[in-house]
């Protein structure tokens, strides 16, 4: 129900506790179906190896999460989507995701729900694109060196029973 403007600072809309349960309702059962979306293409571009394609279009469900709603539903969607692909893939790839498509699509959602030019925007999504792939790295080589590790205790272990030591 529409009114009240006493109570409201001008402009805005006065809603009744129902429309406003209405309203976040649709906000959860939509955040849930674009979490499914963006974990499904993560998913699917990374079994199929078609990430470095898809890439421009993975931060999109969050971007419109935030389009939609605000900056908090975004943030929601991202959430649900880590822990969706930590279910799915572990959470190596739920953290790749995060830093790699996740907090661009956060960045996006915020700019855009203000009101922020495209001359503001793209190199504020360039640095953090950058920083989150700079991240990503970090990860994977601490990962690496992990697996390189282990690789060289389990040869030195495996000899040293062989040899009887």
């Amino acid at each position: 129900m529409l009114g009240n403007d006493s109570a409201q600072p001008s402009g805005e809309l006065s809603y009744s506790s129902e429309e406003r349960h209405q309203k976040s309702v649709q906000a959860m059962v939509e955040t849930a179906m674009l979490a499914a979306c963006a974990g499904l293409a993560y998913y699917l571009g990374t079994v199929l190896r078609l990430e470095s394609h898809l890439g421009a279009f993975l931060p999109l469900p969050v971007v419109l999460a935030g389009a939609r709603w605000d900056s908090r539903v975004a943030a929601k969607t991202l959430t649900v989507t880590a822990i969706l692909l930590s279910i799915l893939t572990g959470w190596q790839r739920a953290l790749t995701y995060v830093l790699m498509h996740g907090a661009m699509g956060i960045t996006l959602a915020v700019l855009w729900h203000r009101g922020a030019t495209w001359s503001v925007t793209i190199p504020v999504a360039s640095l953090v694109r950058s920083m989150g792939i700079m991240a990503s790295l970090v990860g994977k080589q601490k990962e690496e060196g992990r697996l390189a590790a282990s690789v060289l205790r389990m040869r030195c272990f495996c000899t040293s029973a062989r040899d009887g030591v």
